[in-house]
């Protein structure tokens, strides 16, 4: 049944406040302050032998702040939230937490309420750690991988595996309930929180030499995955959050975003076609109203800010996808550029084809696409001198790299199969997000997109 407005918003209002912390003291010290009821709140559950309410408190603060990725390449130096503080070395308090409660999960281990894609993900992922490992260790002793390179690129994967483990082994019935229940409520939060931030609080980071683009939570990346609430919760609850979150992914455009809100706008209506009976009146009379209120709004900000030709840009580098590779933009080019190398160092090794370079792995411009192509944002100027390129820049060239065709096919196989969901349970679309678009880039990505494949699944098999 759905909820009132005001019940919902009142609902969200411990969310927003923790976003609300989270993004107006970035950058400051303060930002720590808010790490102490926190942390105490978490622990509070786990001394009561509560490891599910701790995990999904744990997950919930995570998933509020801002991370490193967001703001590298801005003039922010250190972010000091729940997820960032360090302790010591690159140990933070949030990796110390997720250690404890991995480690007090460990008696849920024979829980029987298994989701079994969810349990497929992870055994597949750990998979893709070990192989990447194995060959990574091939490449330190044979192939001169740098001892750095090797110990870094696994880290990202280890961590989603620790989440995946503990996830799975709570996977209570109160658990449940809570991440289907506040999972919309968050995706709200942040489309609020980022908006009100931006606008009257001048909250905002330059970026590759361009001033006021907005900044928030990372969950926000998935904000637009809130149009499917439409299907279920308040209908002015979620337009209005609509109307808000858009305008904010153009602002703090990016490609990614740009795709991202395309395929989920394309995805809601094709979910529409089996929700027709209980949603056509709201789709003939008000669905265009809220497509009226969006434009108004992002003509508005794009009024008041001076961000208009960096958005062209962005536009026209996904534009230029369609025209060929001599039409593409550059950031366009050394994406295809990269993979090609990839796949063309790989013939070279059929084994290194299959299961990759492994950790530390690294590539070299065989086919000389580079030349004459701008890749100075992509790599320093000591890797671009030396010719070994141990890094990708999206989600398929980063892939075949650490783990070949048998990766790539693991990880959109894996993407696929949750798609397949998405009839009866909407937020399966965050599998085109973490899977598709941005595995091996962002932690909190890697963290949300957990959370709503978990919720989703867990949606499907409810309504069976």
């Amino acid at each position: 049944m759905k909820s009132s407005f005001l019940y919902e918003v009142w609902k969200c209002i411990p969310i927003c406040v923790i976003m609300f912390y989270n993004t107006l003291t970035l950058g400051s010290f303060s930002n720590s302050y808010i790490i102490i009821p926190e942390v105490v709140l978490v622990f509070y559950y786990l001394l009561q032998g509560r490891t599910d309410k701790a995990l999904f408190y744990h997950i919930l603060f995570v998933v509020c702040c801002i991370s490193s990725e967001a703001i590298d390449g801005s003039e922010i130096d250190q972010i000091y939230s729940y997820s960032r503080l360090k302790i010591i070395g690159p140990l933070n308090v949030s990796d110390l937490i997720i250690l404890i409660i991995a480690f007090k999960s460990l008696k849920n281990i024979r829980l029987n309420n298994k989701l079994p894609l969810f349990e497929k993900m992870i055994k597949l992922l750990l998979f893709l750690l070990i192989s990447g490992f194995v060959f990574g260790v091939i490449g330190l002793i044979f192939k001169e991988y740098k001892f750095s390179d090797f110990v870094n690129r696994p880290i990202y994967l280890i961590i989603v595996l620790i989440y995946a483990f503990c996830i799975s082994n709570n996977n209570t019935d109160e658990f449940q309930n809570l991440m289907s229940v506040n999972v919309y409520r968050i995706l709200w939060s942040v489309s609020v929180v980022s908006t009100i931030c931006f606008l009257f609080f001048n909250v905002n980071i330059s970026h590759s030499g361009v001033d006021n683009l907005s900044i928030g939570p990372d969950v926000g990346y998935y904000g637009i995955m809130i149009i499917f609430a439409l299907f279920s919760r308040n209908l002015l609850w979620v337009i209005i959050a609509i109307a808000l979150i858009i305008p904010m992914l153009v602002i703090s455009m990016s490609g990614k975003a740009i795709i991202v809100t395309s395929l989920c706008i394309i995805a809601f209506m094709y979910i529409y076609k089996y929700q027709a009976n209980q949603f056509s009146k709201m789709v003939r009379f008000l669905f265009p109203m809220m497509i009226c209120i969006i434009v108004i709004c992002a003509v508005y900000y794009l009024s008041i800010i001076d961000v208009s030709q960096y958005t062209i840009v962005k536009i026209g580098e996904v534009l230029s996808l369609f025209y060929g590779y001599s039409g593409m933009e550059s950031s366009s080019q050394i994406r295809f550029s990269s993979f090609f190398n990839i796949l063309y160092c790989g013939l070279m090794s059929p084994i290194n084809l299959l299961f990759g370079q492994g950790f530390g792995g690294y590539f070299t411009d065989e086919l000389h696409l580079f030349n004459g192509v701008s890749i100075d944002a992509g790599w320093s100027s000591e890797v671009i001198r030396s010719g070994r390129f141990t890094s990708a820049h999206d989600t398929f060239a980063s892939v075949t790299l650490y783990h070949g065709i048998i990766g790539l096919y693991i990880i959109y196989g894996l993407c696929i199969k949750y798609l397949k969901m998405i009839k009866k349970s909407p937020l399966a679309f965050a599998a085109v997000i973490f899977l598709g678009l941005t595995f091996y880039s962002n932690f909190h990505f890697a963290i949300a997109g957990l959370l709503f494949l978990y919720t989703a699944e867990v949606e499907y098999y409810k309504s069976n």
